[in-house]
This record gives structure tokens, sequence and C-alpha cells, in this order.
């Protein structure tokens, strides 16, 4: 699972996940919200809203951004932390 928030103090399994929040920015929702395609239908564009909505995160897919959302909340597995350390060093966190 690639997560796209966390929430303070909760486990992974409450935090938004990457694709939903994906999806949401794109579409929006029915409370109003009507997402980047929405947004995009003034000026006559909106798949490439929606295109962009999707694209808006990918980069949270790279495993140093998800090893960066664990030990932000400390939840840092052992299989991760040799990446923390490399993308600290070089600034990337």
């Amino acid at each position: 699972m690639h997560y796209a928030h966390t929430l303070e103090g909760r486990p992974p399994e409450d935090w938004e996940a990457l694709e939903d929040h994906l999806h949401l920015v794109a579409e929006g929702k029915e409370s109003g919200f009507s997402g980047a395609a929405g947004f995009a239908d003034a000026f006559g564009a909106h798949e490439w809203g929606r295109l962009l909505g999707l694209w808006h995160d990918l980069g949270k897919y790279s495993p140093e951004f998800q090893a960066y959302l664990r030990s932000s909340n400390g939840l840092v597995p052992e299989k991760t932390t040799e990446v923390l350390v490399v993308t600290r060093a070089f600034g990337f966190c």
C-alpha cells in the first residue's frame, strides 16, 4: 500500500491511500469539490485537468517518500533504514 498523507499518532491503515488521493484531486467528490477536471471544465480542458490531478503526486510512489512518511510517524521498518540514511545524507528528506 502506498500513502499520500499520514495522520499523526495513527497507524498506516488509517492514513490516506495514495490512489484514493489522486482520484479525489482529479475527479473530486459529491460534497461539492469538483476536482481538477471540474476546474478545467471552465476552459474546455476537462480531461487534461483530470490527467494532471492523477499525476500531481506520482513522486509519492517512490520508496524514499514512503519511507519518509513512515519515519515521520516513528515507523521505520528495518529494510527502509538504509534508504533513509542515504536520502537524508543527500538532503532529500
